[in-house]
């Protein structure tokens, strides 16, 4: 994890050496159309929205019911450490897959839309879950979280590639709308988990409750939701992108400079996600937390998450993009050292760092927006997007388990919770000098002049080089 994170820090900080056209070098040559429904009727994009937003509650709440058992099940099975090393390799495990299917599931929406990808996925959550609430078995458990992790992956991507058509012309709407979602979504966890300690404690009751919320949300897409990507703009799906899919978000990084910086930066932003189940693993041996006390704890996470994303759109038009997203990884720092301290301390910090829930809300906007003006489409956008969470999933979980030992060894048990608040902090440090200062996204004034100049900066040096070494001759 370490060498990843120095990897991705030092190379964004290289490339943003040079001056960087933030919004502007995009728009000499004419921007492509953006790929956005026009024949979507004004009621039936905000009916769509609506669905969006109902189903994901539904799946946010269907996952928060069962998010705290499977620890805990499977330490009494099977002991703590060989549970530790079970829950990382069936996360690394979903996550290699989710690297394969990202791109091939862009590709697919492109082709058949997105309505169908987003109900094929709910209904298949509803039956991982409907499995361990009939077995109730170790092998049960595994595979449910298997196919939860990589579902909810495929679930997002299509949602968000959804979201994307009916307001990526409008990106501010794009941010709101983002922020809208992403405030359903963790308040579905955050009713979710302490909801899960008032259900009798059996696998078979939290798991069918499970089950039925899943297979609710896939009736309302399925009832609700209209097929927003537009029939003209579908694309033929083509069977080579399979051989493309282990490093299908290289796209990213070569459709524009602009898009590959902050990409990275997303890449760096999100790396903390991927240390729940040590975080989970640690409060149960260390802080010696109950089950009240973890789910006060991942309670008031969610609860901080859901008024991050509540409050970022108006932060946003106050403070701009650049300093609100400057402030939510300092934010994140500061929470990662509070729980490097202690689970008092985790608890305590957890509402007043609430704004580090909503760090990377800015870049991944702006992301779809660049990528758009680049020209890729919105499911292959989604796809690669997805493809470069799928990667550093993949190492994440392995990298801060093995730290999570390392550090027990040593005596230094929180040693993956200090890496999160040393990278938060790079991150937070990246992004205030890499995004422009507009509070939609785009260049100041100054910012957009001086991209104006750069070019005849360049030609100028390039002169006096060339009449230097005339002379010389």
């Amino acid at each position: 994890m370490l060498p990843l994170a120095l990897f991705l820090a030092t190379a964004t900080l290289a490339c943003a050496r040079r001056p960087v056209a933030p919004a502007l070098a995009l728009r000499r040559s004419p921007p492509p159309p953006p790929e956005t429904s026009e024949a979507t009727p004004p009621a039936d994009a905000r009916r769509s929205l609506i669905a969006l937003r109902i189903s994901t509650g539904l799946v946010a709440l269907a996952l928060s019911l069962v998010v705290l058992s499977p620890t805990p099940a499977l330490i009494g099975a099977v002991g703590a450490d060989k549970a530790t090393s079970m829950l990382q390799w069936v996360a690394a495990a979903s996550a290699g897959t989710e690297v394969l299917l990202s791109p091939i599931v862009g590709a697919l929406i492109d082709a058949l839309g997105r309505k169908p990808m987003l109900v094929c996925a709910t209904g298949a959550l509803a039956l991982a879950q409907a499995l361990v609430a009939c077995t109730s078995s170790v092998g049960a458990l595994l595979l449910s979280q298997f196919a939860s992790s990589m579902l909810i992956g495929v679930f997002m991507l299509s949602a968000a590639a959804a979201t994307a058509d009916l307001l990526v012309a409008t990106p501010a709407r794009l941010a709101t709308e983002s922020a809208v979602g992403m405030t359903v979504l963790t308040a579905g966890f955050a009713v979710g988990v302490p909801l899960s300690s008032m259900l009798p404690q059996r696998l078979t009751y939290t798991y069918g409750v499970s089950a039925a919320l899943s297979l609710a949300g896939a009736a309302a897409l399925s009832v609700s939701l209209g097929e927003t990507l537009a029939p003209e703009l579908r694309r033929p799906f083509d069977a080579r992108v399979a051989l493309r899919t282990p490093i299908a978000c290289t796209r990213l990084f070569g459709a524009s400079r602009r898009l590959a910086l902050l990409s990275a930066l997303l890449a760096l932003q999100v790396l903390p996600f991927f240390t729940t189940d040590v975080l989970q693993v640690h409060a149960l041996e260390a802080w010696r937390m109950g089950n009240a006390e973890r789910t006060r704890l991942f309670t008031f996470v969610g609860a901080s998450s859901v008024g991050a994303n509540g409050l970022a759109s108006a932060l946003i038009r106050r403070l701009g993009l650049r300093d609100f997203t400057a402030l939510a990884g300092v934010s994140h720092a500061l929470y990662w050292a509070g729980v490097s301290h202690s689970g008092g301390a985790a608890l305590l910090l957890a509402l007043p760092t609430m704004l580090g829930g909503a760090r990377s809300l800015g870049v991944s906007t702006l992301v779809t927006a660049e990528g758009t003006r680049a020209g890729l489409r919105q499911g292959q956008l989604a796809g690669d997007r997805a493809n470069l969470f799928a990667l550093v999933k993949v190492v994440g979980p392995i990298v801060y388990a093995q730290l999570y030992a390392r550090g027990k060894a040593i005596g230094l048990p929180q040693l993956p919770f200090v890496l999160n608040a040393v990278l938060m902090l790079a991150a937070a440090m990246l992004s205030y000098r890499l995004l422009p200062t507009g509070a939609d996204g785009n260049a100041s004034a100054d910012e957009a002049a001086a991209a104006a100049a750069a070019p005849t900066r360049a030609r100028g040096r390039l002169r006096a080089l060339r009449e230097r070494f005339g002379r010389g001759r």
